[in-house]
């Protein structure tokens, strides 16, 4: 089975630059020059060899073919189309071949595979009478074949000879030329010998035939003047209507065989072959190009589409702006100013919780609410996150030592030559401490509807891991991803003909930022609160913002908009380890779109596979199925920044046995009779890692962890009795604050 990744990696390898690769659902394989596309078919049952020789021959025109239409067209003129790409082949092969020659035994077998194959149609031959350009083709290409059973006469050699030492394309025309000048002379000698007659047995019935004949060709020449006028005619129809012509091809159709790229090298026929005398054919060739196209798969369509490298950050709501829309909206002015609205807006914004009475008194309950919350988190977990750190500190600092180089100098110490008498240390050291890397944290939160009932506890954790990452001085940043926002705006992503466009509205709102003061931060984490309390056992307990209320999933659109600002993240801060991490319970819609420059944003075609073409790194994405759109996403955010992905997927039905069972058997954690002890396992550890392409690591946790309350400590307890109270309550807090514990976890593993 043929990989076609591992493929297109040997065609980029072969042409030494980063041509682009596509698969189309064309016959023949073909290279335009000038764009520096090689377009090759999706080929069926093809050997692994075969693909080698097809596409190390296109990379040899890529190569060695020079990027001149005119000067092909004058060539092809001057000799014949056959004859040109027959020489070109055997060239471009011969000086493939030398310059890789590892490629010289997969031409063999794969030439060896055409013979046994019968693509040349040698079977259907007379293999003692055939034309001067059959017998050059298999000369270069398969002469094991034509050993003993071809003959080439002095001339015929000599031919052989001059191509053998042709290198550069110049020197190619000469003997071309040549090749079409012998075939022909040796064509007008035979007609000469055929048209010499007998005398003797020449009769009036003969004279009578003769004259049938002339008025037969008095006929046909009128004939075909008739035709000519027609011609004529016909092609001052034709260029009246190259509109229509174009018009009955849509924008977004792949290339196929007919409409060809016009720079294609492959096959040069700038003129009809078929109007060709058959000595200026090689049927070889013919047979080969058309046995070829039969391996291709026709029904194997593919769509590519390039990513979008151009962001609107008007889309992109920093964290000064952030509680701009809470605060104007929990504000007596901003309730004064929705008062004889006529829309509708006010009534869902406010009327069913607020009214003129107790506005203010409801909101100073709100953010008192929210600040007790605050208050609260940071008294659970000061202790805790405070250990975490020291814990982290001490994991760091023994990395470091381990990886401390010791080395002797060779230069005496005079502090230790007292102990000469007893100990052979006594060189100077060199002490060599290795530099920890730094890490950062870039956090993305699912603001859909369906979080609603995990918002709350979510949020506390994500206020933890900001803290923590304060108190060990990571960066870090928190931003939303919704669609909520964006109603009305501009596209967040400035989109050119052929970009994949997904999830075009997609707003992400920067909550929480390492970046803010700590006047900034404490503010934030009240109202960031705000938001957390108004979801309260998953019901809307008080109305919130619509700039900050849930909508759908954008996860693709995010994850595009991702790359911008982890870049950004990196390039500020500095940091040489990035962890994305990100926080969803559920995947985002994958709807797979095209940007048309003359009809907008259109959907994909259902018959067609998308692959995602990255310009920037010259790597290919295909999508396999509708469902795995953002795993690709996720691999080329990957390749370029070179960050880690983290995905923490909150499920609501965590624990129960039917989901918990579907979890263990689709993601191949081991026989059934294991399934207990696993179950066990996830549920007392409050997670288990789940095989997911895309994600370094991910995680499925509770949306609400059950924690147990664990009895405090008290002065006549037991040590043991204290230890075992300790211990619980460590495993209780990783257990409750699973996001926290496993970032610590994962940031000192790769320090």
């Amino acid at each position: 089975m043929v990989k076609i990744e591992s493929k297109e990696k040997l065609a980029k390898l072969l042409a030494m630059e980063d041509i682009d690769i596509q698969h189309q659902q064309v016959k023949t394989a073909m290279f335009d020059v000038k764009n520096r596309v090689l377009v090759l078919p999706v080929w069926k049952d093809m050997p692994n060899h075969l693909y080698d020789l097809l596409v190390g021959h296109e990379v040899g025109h890529a190569l060695f073919t020079p990027n001149s239409e005119e000067q092909l067209k004058a060539l092809v003129k001057k000799s014949s189309m056959h004859c040109v790409n027959v020489v070109e082949d055997a060239r471009i092969e011969t000086l493939m071949k030398r310059k890789y020659p590892g490629l010289v035994k997969q031409f063999f077998k794969g030439y060896d595979y055409l013979i046994e194959e019968d693509f040349f149609g040698l079977s259907q031959m007379d293999m003692t009478n055939i034309n001067l350009l059959d017998k050059i083709n298999l000369h270069f290409k398969v002469p094991r074949a034509i050993a003993g059973i071809v003959e080439f006469n002095d001339i015929e050699q000599s031919f052989i000879d001059r191509i053998d030492k042709i290198r550069k394309f110049e020197e190619l025309e000469k003997v071309c030329v040549d090749i079409c000048d012998y075939i022909k002379e040796n064509r007008e000698e035979e007609d000469d010998e055929n048209s010499i007659f007998d005398e003797d047995s020449y009769t009036m019935a003969d004279e009578e035939n003769q004259m049938g004949d002339f008025s037969d060709e008095e006929s046909d020449e009128e004939e075909e003047e008739e035709k000519e006028a027609e011609s004529e005619s016909g092609e001052d129809e034709s260029e009246d209507g190259d509109s229509e012509e174009d018009d009955g091809t849509e924008e977004g159709e792949e290339n196929s065989e007919d409409n060809a790229a016009p720079n294609s090298t492959s096959n040069p026929d700038y003129e009809d072959s078929d109007n060709e005398p058959e000595d200026l054919k090689s049927q070889t060739y013919e047979n080969v190009e058309n046995n070829v196209k039969d391996l291709a798969n026709v029904n194997e369509n593919f769509e590519y589409l390039t990513i979008s490298e151009s962001i609107n950050y008007d889309n992109i709501i920093d964290h000064k702006d952030a509680y701009k829309a809470l605060n104007e909206y929990y504000s007596i002015e901003g309730w004064n100013e929705s008062k004889g609205k006529v829309d509708a807006s006010r009534t869902n914004r406010y009327d069913w919780y607020f009214d003129d009475v107790n506005f203010e008194s409801r909101v100073g309950e709100i953010f008192n609410k929210a600040k007790a919350t605050v208050a609260k988190i940071k008294k659970d977990s000061t202790k805790n996150v405070a250990h975490m750190a020291m814990e982290f500190e001490r994991k760091k600092c023994a990395d470091i030592y381990k990886r401390t180089l010791v080395t002797k100098t060779g230069v005496l110490d005079t502090n230790k030559m007292f102990s000469a008498k007893y100990n052979e240390d006594v060189f100077r050291k060199n002490v060599r401490m290795p530099e920890g890397k730094n890490h950062g944290l870039v956090m993305f939160v699912d603001w859909s509807g369906s979080m609603a009932p995990n918002m709350e506890g979510c949020i506390k954790q994500l206020i933890e891991l900001t803290l923590f990452c304060k108190k060990v001085n990571i960066p870090f940043e928190v931003y939303s991803f919704t669609d909520v926002y964006n109603e009305g705006k501009k596209r967040t992503f400035n989109y050119k003909h052929g970009d994949l466009a997904v999830d075009s509205k997609v707003t992400l709102k920067n909550y929480l930022s390492s970046r803010m003061s700590v006047k900034e931060f404490n503010q934030a984490l009240i109202n960031i609160c705000v938001i957390a309390n108004s979801f309260h056992r998953g019901y809307q307990q008080y109305p919130i913002p619509v700039e900050d209320s849930l909508g759908y999933t954008p996860l693709s659109g995010a994850i595009l908009a991702s790359e911008h600002l982890i870049k950004d993240f990196q390039k500020k801060n500095n940091v040489q380890e990035v962890h994305s991490v990100w926080i969803t319970d559920g995947e985002g819609n994958d709807m797979q779109q095209k940007y048309d420059m003359n009809k907008g944003i259109i959907s994909t075609s259902y018959d067609k596979k998308v692959v995602i073409q990255d310009k920037k790194m010259k790597k290919n994405y295909k999508v396999d199925g509708r469902r795995l759109l953002s795993t690709e996403l996720f691999k080329l955010v990957k390749d370029r920044l070179g960050c880690n992905v983290i995905g923490f997927f909150l499920d609501g039905q965590y624990g129960k046995k039917y989901p918990m069972s579907n979890y263990y058997y689709r993601g191949g954690f081991g026989l059934r009779n294991d399934f207990t002890a696993w179950n066990q396992k996830a549920k007392k550890d409050g997670y288990f890692i789940k095989t997911q392409e895309g994600y370094d690591e991910y995680y499925v946790i509770g949306n609400a962890p059950q924690v147990k309350k664990v009895g405090e400590i008290e002065e006549k307890m037991t040590t043991r009795k204290m230890a075992t109270i300790f211990s619980a309550k460590s495993t209780e807090f990783r257990k409750s604050r699973v996001i926290l514990s496993r970032f610590i976890d994962l940031i000192t593993k790769k320090l």
